[in-house]
């Protein structure tokens, strides 16, 4: 399995070329990765950094497992996914990565 540096994988030069990218990506044991994007509302927006994200890892780093994360903290529920969650959607269901989404109220949470 692939081995990393102990420094940043993701360098300035990464984040140029690569536009859109998520905040977070955690790797463990050498095999799993979970790219966490952290968002105040805009869960699209959200799930085109993930996929940016996913991109550049499956193609320069290659891991067993893939898992994408969007944490929203205000979120309108469209009526339809965008193109980039319908993305994540098929990726999931080809058992390329994990992807779900989870809706919280505030009244759970007390």
């Amino acid at each position: 399995m692939n081995s990393f540096p102990e420094e940043c994988v993701c360098t300035n030069d990464c984040r140029r070329k690569l536009g859109a990218r998520c905040d977070y990506a955690l790797i463990v044991d050498n095999s799993i990765l979970y790219l966490i994007e952290l968002k105040g509302g805009n869960l699209k927006h959200a799930c085109e950094q993930l996929l940016a994200t996913f991109s550049c890892f499956k193609t320069n780093y290659p891991m067993e497992k893939y898992n994408c994360r969007a944490v929203v903290s205000k979120v309108v529920a469209p009526n339809k996914p965008s193109p980039a969650e319908k993305r994540l959607i098929r990726l999931q269901a080809a058992g390329a990565i994990t992807y779900g989404k989870r809706e919280i109220k505030y009244e759970e949470i007390l």
